[in-house]
């Protein structure tokens, strides 16, 4: 039982980070809050804002890899805290699914299953807890009925806001940008099974395939349950491991700034566009390829990229 000394308001007026902190033990001992110390909390959590992001971000962070990620946010939600530091996420609440795809019920719901299975990982990292808590925030912003209710370009729009939350709780680069990624691709599943070889390749092959293979699968098991897809892209990968080796790269980045292209992120993107066209079958030389570089892409002496 967790209980404030004395008058739990004059504890919190101290500190009011311990508003936070308090369902943060909550979650993690676990516990429960006695009456009087919930009581404050409740007329109290708008006061939390007054706190610095980067403290809120701590004890926001422990509870999302606790074990008890959906216990403790729906404490957060409960008490109040999570309409002031995260209304983003309060804003689910009550927003309708196509229930042939979500029989789960409505976003919010959705979002709390997603978690609950992701504390059942044995690993729960908190660049993937935090794609799964926002892979679905921008529906909201997107519902509409049309034939069927719809979300239309809601992971492009969840990935802005993704951003814009985790800057404002002063994340890391690498940790947003990593989970900007998979929320803005979180969809890309629906039609994986249609695109061309290269594209499947290349997306399989990225540095945070597993994440996204991760994300998928929390994303069905709290709506239909079904992972065929999800099995479908483990089959591909075993299957692309036990091919042969791929024969070197027509092109290397070397060969790319000796054109005149400038040094930046942009010479990884000309190398994996080549790669594409190669693994299709389209270039089969280093000329050719250097060739269709200059042909299809702006050329050094044209302005930028």
């Amino acid at each position: 039982m967790l209980r404030a000394i004395g008058d739990p308001r004059a504890r919190f007026r101290e500190d009011k980070l311990r508003l936070l902190r308090a369902v943060r033990f909550a979650t993690t001992l676990p516990a429960t809050i006695e009456p009087v110390t919930w009581a404050a909390i409740l007329e109290m959590a708008g006061a939390i804002t007054e706190v610095a992001w980067e403290r809120i971000r701590v004890e926001v962070t422990k509870i999302l890899v606790s074990g008890r990620s959906a216990h403790g946010f729906r404490l957060l939600r409960d008490c109040g805290l999570l309409a002031s530091i995260l209304p983003e996420i309060e804003a689910m609440a009550g927003v309708e699914q196509p229930p042939e795809y979500h029989p789960e019920g409505d976003v919010l719901v959705h979002t709390w299953l997603a978690l609950e299975h992701f504390d059942a990982l044995p690993e729960r990292p908190a660049e993937l807890g935090l794609a799964v808590l926002f892979h679905d925030v921008g529906k909201p912003r997107t519902f509409e009925r049309a034939d069927r209710i719809r979300f239309n370009g809601h992971d492009r729009v969840g990935a802005e806001m993704t951003e814009a939350i985790l800057r404002r709780f002063r994340h890391s680069s690498s940790t947003i940008d990593e989970v900007v990624e998979l929320v803005a691709r979180h969809m890309a599943f629906v039609q994986i099974t249609e695109w061309r070889e290269a594209k499947v390749r290349t997306f399989l092959a990225s540095p945070l395939t597993d994440r996204h293979l991760a994300l998928h699968r929390l994303d069905c098991l709290a709506a239909h349950g079904k992972l065929d897809t999800y099995r479908w892209c483990l089959d591909k990968r075993r299957e692309y491991a036990e091919e042969r080796p791929r024969p070197p790269r027509l092109l290397s980045g070397d060969d790319i700034l000796a054109a005149g292209y400038a040094k930046g992120p942009v010479i990884g993107k000309l190398l994996a566009a080549v790669d594409v066209e190669r693994l299709e079958g389209r270039l089969t030389t280093r000329d050719e390829a250097l060739a269709w570089l200059l042909r299809e892409y702006s050329p050094p002496t044209g302005g930028p990229l």
